[in-house]
């Protein structure tokens, strides 16, 4: 697992994703570069917990629609480890596991921290399975790149009888001194017309696939907020919520913590055609005026409000140089109550939820003389 380049997706900032692909072909043909299961064998992989807010282990089919996860508070530990997002463990104490990925259909009751990928979301055989380790807000900051402090998990594979056939051991995929590559890529500024900017703009949807009928490698553990926004609009975009509670070590609010509304968040702003992501931040990051509500303010650098500052208790996310562009927040996880209640409620519009986020277009100068109010009261009229 030692891909680290998000397949055929948008970026995405406070994420390290790793892939690899199962193949099982058929009358045991085997791919090159891939890892060969036969029909009814299995991947086992033994590796550590991670050192980050949410992990997860992302099986997808051929067609690219989600298997189930497994996801970190649900990954039972080894004997003698612990699991992190379920309890404050000691320094020396090991935090190992074991998931097992098995080639074949589900039987009703599915094994503890086992996958089932031998068939398609349509019924069909699977041949190729995207597995992806998504990482998110690890402890570790974001640069040189990293595996969120421990090594990728090690890959056994087994025939249908338990015969062992390949192995590929635990490995750091960034070792010291590993030379951080420049990515070159130039994305073009001229701007491209996307009609969600024109009938969607300032309204969140739920889409987690843009509309397809696949999954799309979509991550099954997250409620996507998305919504898209124009300079056509007005100078800047402003949303407005009320800032829920989420695991923060600062404030000793953990995974485990029963006070939370849900796990975490992020924000990211993000040229759509092109895949840029221009501007990410997680909870953490993000400032709240007196009364506990947020304010996020999108905007080209040299169209940003000279009050759009932590101080005032607004967050600047740039917009990039491009004429339209999408804001996406994805919580997590989305199996909460929270989340299922803020679902119904962004839906229905229904803004007596201080939680559902509002939206508005303005100027700058409007933004800078009477604050997300003001811009508010433009949009209005």
């Amino acid at each position: 697992m030692t891909n680290n380049r998000f397949p055929y997706l948008l970026d995405t900032s406070s994420a390290n994703y790793f892939s690899t692909i199962f193949f099982s072909g058929p009358f045991g043909v085997k791919k090159d570069g891939l890892i060969n299961i036969p029909a009814g064998g299995r991947a086992t992989l033994k590796g550590s917990f991670p050192y980050a807010k949410y992990f997860g282990f992302h099986p997808n089919d051929m067609s690219t629609n989600n298997f189930p996860t497994l996801m970190d508070e649900k990954i039972d530990p080894d004997a003698g480890s612990y699991n992190p997002w379920r309890e404050a463990g000691r320094p020396e104490q090991d935090r190992n596991y074991t998931v097992h990925f098995v080639m074949d259909a589900p039987p009703q009751v599915v094994p503890r921290n086992t996958g089932y990928i031998g068939e398609q979301k349509n019924g069909e055989r699977n041949r190729a399975t995207f597995l992806l380790l998504r990482v998110y807000s690890a402890d570790l900051p974001p640069l040189p790149p990293h595996s969120a402090g421990v090594d990728l998990p090690a890959i056994t594979v087994y025939d249908k009888k338990g015969k062992q056939i390949a192995h590929y051991p635990a490995c750091e995929p960034y070792p010291e001194g590993y030379d951080v590559p420049a990515d070159g890529t130039m994305f073009p500024a001229f701007p491209l017309p996307d009609h969600r900017a024109q009938s969607q703009a300032g309204r969140f949807d739920l889409s987690s696939n843009f509309g397809i009928d696949v999954d799309l490698l979509s991550n099954a553990d997250i409620l996507y907020l998305n919504t898209f926004y124009s300079r056509e609009h007005g100078e800047i975009f402003a949303v407005r919520f009320k800032k829920p509670k989420t695991v923060n070590h600062a404030q000793n609010l953990y995974p485990w913590s029963q006070d939370l509304d849900f796990r975490m968040w992020t924000a990211c702003t993000y040229n759509f055609w092109n895949g840029a992501a221009h501007s990410c931040v997680t909870a953490e990051d993000i400032e709240t005026d007196g009364t506990g509500y947020l304010t996020m303010v999108i905007s080209e650098k040299h169209l940003r409000p000279a009050n759009a500052t932590a101080q005032e208790g607004v967050t600047w996310l740039d917009a990039g140089n491009f004429l339209d562009g999408q804001l996406s927040l994805r919580m997590l996880p989305r199996s909460a109550p929270f989340l299922e209640r803020l679902k119904k409620d962004v839906t229905k519009l229904d803004f007596a939820n201080p939680y559902v986020p509002q939206t508005a277009f303005c100027s700058k100068s409007v933004f800078e003389e009477g604050g997300f109010d003001a811009c508010a009261s433009l949009t209005e009229k």
